[in-house]
């Protein structure tokens, strides 16, 4: 009895094998180095046209990772801004506090806005700042 189930585990192992076997197997595509000569000319056309908005993409995709990075900086404002209107009153801090604690409450719709911007700033072409 046991040698059968063992026989039945193995015919199973060997069809779940051979199922899953051939996806991993690796693929090479080659392409004729005569139409990559032929396409040169054309590419680089294209890529002159394109280049101006390319660069105002970045420039865009770039503008919307540095107010990211900002609005994941001014959520630490939160906490920190209630620390200094609490224990630092005594010495003047309350007011930058108050400043800071607002900055941090804000924080998360702003960061929100710019993950949801982000995608718009790469597909417009760079025409949003």
């Amino acid at each position: 009895m046991k040698q059968s189930t063992g026989k039945i585990r193995l015919v199973l192992l060997f069809v779940l094998m051979s199922i899953f076997a051939p996806s991993s197997i690796p693929q090479v595509k080659a392409f004729e180095p005569s139409s990559l000569i032929t396409a040169l000319p054309q590419a680089a056309q294209l890529a002159q046209t394109w280049s101006p908005q390319l660069i105002r993409t970045l420039n865009s995709t770039g503008t919307g990772f540095l107010k990211i990075g900002t609005a994941i900086f001014n959520i630490f404002k939160l906490p920190w801004g209630l620390l200094q209107s609490t224990l630092g009153a005594p010495f003047g801090f309350f007011d930058h506090g108050v400043q800071n604690m607002g900055q941090g409450l804000l924080a998360p719709c702003e960061l929100v806005l710019q993950v949801l911007l982000l995608p718009v700033r790469i597909i417009s072409l760079g025409s949003i700042y």
